[in-house]
């Protein structure tokens, strides 16, 4: 029998293309969870992979899927959207907007900090270094490697997934410098923290 994997993290913060990945090089049963409190309240401490992506990136897709879903871009800004109009947040958010949201999602799960049973992974590293990542939890949990890795692009099609991810840090392009400034006032603090090497990357910032 597999052994069992929990996958929490953000709207569109790549938890499929994760899931995918994982039940592709890993002998593993991977499970989604959405609240943290499904954490609080497991008495086994059964491993679980908390999964967090650059926020530009995550917000340039939520945008994207949210006017597929809820609103349509010729009404609602992406400012709209990342302070919360009344649309927006009611409708993809509890009452507050998506930088807000997001910001309180990450700190509230980090907070737990990387432990014998919860992993705070990356989506980047993921993308970018998925077989050391994937060596790295088949180690500490002693779960086997199914055979060589098999890279982003490889899984994309026979996991079902529509596209390959996004490059990495390619989100912040889609903004305008007054929205970036807005969302490094919010959450500037966590990207120093987790995404350093992006400000290498920028002239604006």
């Amino acid at each position: 029998m597999k052994k069992q994997m929990f996958l929490a993290g953000h709207r569109r913060s790549g938890t499929n293309f994760a899931t995918a990945l994982l039940r592709t090089n890993l002998e593993v049963d991977v499970v989604a969870v959405d609240k943290h409190r499904w954490y609080d309240n497991d008495p086994d401490r059964r491993p679980l992979i908390y999964l967090y992506r650059f926020p530009f990136d995550t917000f340039s897709s939520l945008y994207d899927w949210g006017s597929r879903h809820w609103f349509d871009k010729q009404t609602t800004s992406r400012m709209q959207f990342l302070k919360a109009g009344p649309m927006v947040g009611d409708r993809m958010f509890p009452g507050e907007g998506a930088v807000s949201y997001w910001k309180r999602h990450v700190s509230e799960w980090m907070a737990y900090g990387n432990s014998d049973s919860l992993f705070c992974i990356r989506y980047e590293d993921l993308v970018l270094r998925g077989s050391q990542v994937l060596n790295d939890l088949s180690q500490k949990l002693q779960i086997p490697r199914k055979k060589e890795y098999q890279p982003v692009l490889e899984i994309c099609g026979p996991a079902g997934l529509r596209q390959p991810p996004r490059n990495c840090y390619s989100g912040s392009r889609d903004f305008s410098p007054e929205e970036i400034r807005f969302v490094m006032d919010e959450v500037g603090e966590l990207v120093k923290s987790y995404w350093l090497e992006w400000f290498s990357m920028q002239d604006h910032v």
